[in-house]
């Protein structure tokens, strides 16, 4: 069974500081290899809308038909096979729209809009539904808003307590966490039963962290990257059983809006921007090791994309 695992949402956008996008989630195919898709970002000075799916078995990259939109900065999930890219920018403009690529026809279909239009979000899937948090369009937004595929309705859900952009949203059991943000190193907690948010008792050990990667990876979430005043290569983990976060090994490079990818034991730190420029880089860190190395790079010098 084929696994898609997006890259968090375009060519190579992330949600941080106007870069590309990735957002990596596992879709499942017809056979057991696994995916990593990649679509949008900023690249060479645009936005774009291309996508590629990387394979881990060959350890190549293949183009896939683009997306109707231009996209930055946006989110990408998968969900029941397929794979949705919701909302973001071009060129600076906010979109509201929404659209979903099924493996199975290769192609690209729209659906239902956003209710609110904006940028540098968070996206995750949490039982079944696709949540979307934070981020900002002129303000920056506490309003969070969830998707039902079977419904293709958009349903505004329990508002974070603080204002969060260029945050990270994972789903870890049946929690959601939203992490740091713009001058924040705070993380709250959704409870899928209670609907609420919890602001939690561990703060990251960086003195603020955004536009970084998160993923979960062997039970626990891992940030990497961002801005914390300055760009950082800085990573850590949280425990949710220990409620605690514990520095690992940094980077070998400094990025901001990148993406960080669990798959196959082992997490990839994708692109981003670096050295004030785009870049295709990739490090693969080994957490039996507690190291970083350079791995086989993206096709194109992007961030702010989603994987």
């Amino acid at each position: 069974m084929t696994k898609l695992i997006l890259l968090t949402a375009s060519v190579c956008y992330v949600s941080v500081i106007n870069t590309l996008l990735i957002n990596a989630i596992p879709i499942n195919n017809s056979s057991d290899e696994k995916l990593i898709y990649l679509c949008g970002g900023e690249s060479d000075g645009s936005d774009q809308s291309y996508c590629y799916h990387y394979s881990a078995l060959s350890r190549e990259w293949h183009t896939i038909p683009d997306m109707s939109t231009y996209r930055a900065n946006f989110g990408l999930v998968s969900l029941n096979n397929k794979l949705y890219a919701i909302s973001g920018t071009t060129n600076w403009w906010k979109r509201d729209t929404v659209e979903v690529y099924d493996p199975i026809t290769d192609s690209w279909h729209q659906l239902s809009n956003v209710i609110f239009t904006r940028g540098s979000f968070g996206t995750a899937v949490l039982n079944n539904a696709i949540y979307v948090c934070g981020g900002k369009n002129g303000e920056e937004y506490f309003v969070c808003e969830s998707y039902i595929p079977e419904a293709n309705k958009w349903t505004a859900s329990t508002p974070l307590t603080v204002r969060r952009s260029g945050l990270g949203l994972v789903a870890l059991g049946n929690h959601l966490y939203a992490i740091g943000g713009n001058g924040l190193n705070s993380m709250e907690r959704f409870d899928s039963q209670s609907k609420q948010w919890t602001p939690m008792a561990a703060n990251m050990s960086a003195k603020t962290r955004s536009w970084f990667g998160s993923a979960v990876f062997m039970d626990k979430i891992y940030v990497c990257g961002g801005h914390d005043g300055s760009d950082s290569k800085s990573c850590e983990s949280y425990d949710p059983i220990t409620n605690k976060w514990t520095s690992i090994a940094s980077m070998l490079s400094k990025r901001i809006d990148f993406q960080l990818v669990a798959l196959d034991n082992f997490l990839y730190a994708l692109g981003g921007f670096m050295d004030h420029e785009n870049t295709n880089t990739v490090e693969v860190y080994d957490y039996k090791l507690n190291q970083w190395q350079y791995t086989q790079s993206l096709p194109h010098n992007c961030s702010a994309f989603a994987v």
